[in-house]
């Protein structure tokens, strides 16, 4: 007998696969098997996409609020009057001088604290 090598293997054993794996695809339950679970991967594809496109219209409707919320901060600063948001003026009252201090001068002699107060008795 003659033994295949090489490609010539590869090319028989593809072709059985295909000759084999063609007339499984034509009968019943395997047939019913690939097109449902081609059916459940379209359906998984279009709810992907359906959640991608939710997720984009989410984030760029915050991207807007944002964008309008620093319009309107912005527009708010502009809008600010100084003179309203001022507080009331009032009549400052000028503190009084400061005086010198004066220094207090150190008895006479002979008019001291004690020279005033009766002697104690003795």
């Amino acid at each position: 007998m003659w033994m295949l090598t090489g490609k010539a293997a590869y090319f028989v054993a593809g072709a059985v696969v295909a000759i084999v794996g063609g007339k499984a695809l034509k009968e019943g339950k395997i047939r019913d098997l690939g097109v449902k679970g081609l059916a459940k991967g379209i359906e998984l594809q279009e709810d992907a996409k359906v959640y991608y496109q939710n997720v984009k219209e989410g984030a760029a409707d915050l991207y807007d609020d944002a964008a309008d919320l620093r319009a309107e901060q912005k527009a708010a600063a502009a809008d600010d009057d100084p003179v309203v948001l001022a507080p009331k003026k009032t009549a400052v009252k000028k503190a009084a001088p400061k005086r010198p201090t004066t220094v207090k001068k150190a008895p006479a002699a002979g008019k001291t604290a004690a020279a005033k107060k009766p002697a104690a008795k003795k």
